[in-house]
């Protein structure tokens, strides 16, 4: 039985893919467009939630510091749910977010907070921004998107683990400091 494909020409993305799943699966690259599939099927949703949950607790802390102290509007938090523009702006929210608070406790001198989880947050940026770099880096270095694909997995997995842990310091750390705010 031939292999139904879709033909895009010489494109370095795709050249001919498998229109089936059934069909080519059996062949190195029909196994590899398998596991991408696979992978990001699994993947998405759950950076998704993490993505939602976290971006809440992003809010909810904003939105307990005093309007005087904030350095960031609570509404600006969401443009983290856009792609493209999230690994750039988590700088800006992260820094905002512990600066706003660290304003709300030096007007009422109390320094026990430290930096408010500024480091974690910007830790997190850095990492984040990586996450999203490296497939991209992998797939111009090579041209070739299902090497660039098989290559991101396991630079993902490196990237991504200590990423998470860094947001979560980061949400423990600032909801945490939503009980010392009285205003």
């Amino acid at each position: 039985m031939p292999l139904l494909t879709a033909s895009l020409g010489d494109s370095a993305f795709c050249g001919d893919m498998p229109i089936l799943f059934g069909q080519g699966m059996d062949t190195p690259e029909g196994g590899m467009v398998m596991f991408v599939l696979l992978s990001a099927g699994m993947a998405a949703p759950l950076v998704g939630a993490l993505a939602i949950v976290a971006i809440c607790l992003i809010f909810s802390a904003l939105k307990a510091v005093p309007a005087p102290y904030r350095k960031l509007e609570p509404r600006l938090v969401w443009p983290l749910l856009v792609p493209v523009l999230s690994p750039i702006w988590s700088f800006v929210v992260f820094s905002r977010v512990s600066r706003s608070y660290q304003g709300y406790f030096a007007a009422r001198r109390r320094t026990e907070h430290g930096g408010c989880g500024e480091t974690f947050g910007l830790s997190f940026a850095i990492g984040y921004a990586l996450c999203w770099l490296c497939p991209i880096a992998l797939y111009l270095g090579s041209r070739d998107f299902l090497t660039a694909c098989a290559l991101s997995v396991p630079c993902l997995i490196v990237l991504g683990s200590p990423t998470v842990v860094l947001l979560i310091f980061y949400l423990v750390k600032v909801v945490g400091l939503n009980k010392y705010v009285t205003d």
